[in-house]
């Protein structure tokens, strides 16, 4: 478990989904530079539920068969799949449980550390 107290990671994302969840210093990085206009596929490691990719797919027109997200928290990886069934989940700790050949233009990793 990412966090040790009584809340899932899925309890802690379920809510950062849309662009106006994320914060004010989260979103200044991709609507101040053309990271996500040079990138035709993104990992987002810990990206729990995919919430990032559907923000980003909403503010910038994403592709969902471009986002991959990569979790070690089961539960968060079929709450996105079912979310999102475009998007590509891999269950696992980075980078071990992706397959051999995966590549990726753009890797995210945010909100991981706790305060």
């Amino acid at each position: 478990m990412l966090y040790e107290d009584s809340k899932s990671n899925s309890e802690i994302f379920k809510n950062r989904k849309n662009w106006g969840d994320f914060y004010d210093s989260e979103r200044w990085h991709y609507e101040n530079s053309d990271i996500l206009t040079n990138s035709e596929s993104i990992l987002d490691i810990g990206g729990a539920t995919g919430g990032l990719g559907n923000a980003l797919k909403n503010k910038f027109g994403l592709q969902d068969t471009s986002y991959s997200v990569i979790d070690v928290d089961q539960q968060t990886i079929e709450i996105g799949q079912a979310t999102h069934p475009g998007f590509k989940f891999f269950h696992g700790e980075f980078p071990n449980a992706l397959p051999q050949n995966f590549t990726a233009d753009l890797v995210l990793m945010q909100g991981l550390f706790p305060q």
